[in-house]
């Protein structure tokens, strides 16, 4: 099964559970995370997610990212042609816009395998689920990634929703996990769980980004807060869930390599699942701690 390319770059591909859960502002501020240690490149999947991840970079990009031509060049791209696609949004990072519409499945995991040849850490903004069946590219996409992270907002038909998207990713990708965003806070500022923390069906919890105001403020600068150091809990918790992803991430693979149905099923997956619900947990506990 895919986990990365040959080269030893590690995917994270983040998928919505359903629209507003605002996958684009954890992508792009997990990709400005992953950025802090590691050549980073963050690409929207095409056919996915639209123009609203370059906004993110408006304020910190050199020009505006223009959309790339990229589907008709495959057969004749190179990481070091594809390099030169990308616009440094940062020390260690790069965006790369591909042409729109719907690409084939092939072409997907050749994009991305292209990409983790090339950057250390591939981020993929994966949009919004629209239900039913995965299609080919996000499959393809699924398939490619070290990690799955679904992003959710703490209401009913968001929990529903992220328990069926996990069924459905379960049996072809290495290791998937979910994503808290906009988490109220309780009377002592603590993430409030009550309601969502027991409905996941034992899906781990890598974070619990909490609702706030700098992350509109923050797009509206066009840079997103993990750019601009931990100061915010939603950068905080970005910044701890990026390097846990990529440094337990599994190993490289052959992306052409199909999974197996009972893939998730592994030791190694579920190691992985209990480590990060346990440090969730772990940080829970410390969070009501220090408010009381």
């Amino acid at each position: 099964m895919a986990a990365a390319a040959a080269g030893g770059g590690r995917v994270i591909l983040l998928v919505g559970a359903k629209g507003g859960a605002g996958t684009t502002a954890v992508a792009a501020g997990m990709a400005a995370a992953c950025a802090r240690d590691a050549a980073t490149v963050l690409l929207p999947l095409p056919g996915h997610a639209g123009d609203e991840l370059a906004l993110w970079f408006a304020g910190t990009a050199e020009g505006q990212p223009a959309m790339t031509p990229l589907r008709d060049q495959l057969g004749a791209l190179t990481p070091e042609l594809l390099e030169g696609a990308a616009w440094p949004a940062g020390p260690r990072l790069s965006l790369l816009r591909p042409d729109a519409g719907a690409w084939a499945g092939p072409d997907t995991a050749r994009l991305l395998s292209l990409a983790a040849t090339r950057w250390a850490r591939v981020v993929v903004d994966g949009g919004a689920w629209q239900g039913g069946p995965l299609d080919p590219g996000l499959e393809a996409a699924a398939r490619s990634a070290a990690i799955v992270a679904i992003v959710f907002a703490p209401d009913p038909p968001s929990l529903r929703r992220t328990r069926a998207l996990a069924t459905a990713l379960r049996p072809i990708a290495r290791s998937v996990v979910a994503i808290a965003n906009r988490i109220p806070r309780d009377g002592r500022g603590a993430p409030d769980t009550r309601g969502w923390g027991e409905a996941l069906d034992g899906l781990g919890v890598a974070a619990a980004c909490p609702e706030t105001a700098e992350v509109p403020e923050a797009q509206m600068r066009g840079a997103p807060p993990v750019a601009e150091g931990a100061r915010s809990g939603f950068a905080a918790e970005l910044g701890r869930v990026g390097a846990l992803l990529a440094a337990e991430g599994a190993q490289p693979g052959n992306p052409e390599e199909p999974a197996s149905a009972e893939a998730f099923r592994t030791p190694a997956f579920r190691s992985l699942k209990r480590r990060l619900h346990a440090r969730f947990l772990e940080r829970l506990r410390a969070r009501g701690e220090a408010a009381g």
